[in-house]
């Protein structure tokens, strides 16, 4: 009988710390689940930032291409520019000795009609 008591005092023992087990169990299911959960959204806002950084990495690239493209069309409007003021120069050039031919050929008509 002693041992028939001892035996339920063990056994009631055994379950309690089973018991117990089982509640750390539990708590520990229930903060895995946490973890889990706060490691998916600490992944899903890694993802958020990198989509992010690579936004900013495309707009800088894109402004990068943009002030790029404006220097390029600024070099060669200068060089036009430049063309320009050189073509502009040889006419007035030409202009001059048409008109100091034009001269020419008027004093000389002017003189043949003198005579």
């Amino acid at each position: 009988a002693r041992e028939a008591e001892e035996a339920r005092g063990r056994e009631g023992k055994l379950e309690a710390r089973l018991k117990d087990v089982e509640a750390s169990e539990a708590e520990l299911q229930t903060r895995l689940k946490e973890q889990e959960a706060e490691a998916a959204a600490a992944v899903l806002e890694g993802e958020r930032k990198a989509r992010e950084a690579e936004a900013a990495r495309q707009a800088r690239e894109g402004r990068d291409d943009t002030v790029e493209a404006w220097q390029q069309k600024h070099r060669l409007a200068v060089v036009e520019h430049g063309q320009c003021i050189e073509e502009l120069s040889d006419l007035k050039n030409r202009h001059a000795a048409l008109e100091e031919e034009v001269a020419g050929v008027r004093q000389r008509a002017a003189q043949a009609s003198e005579e």
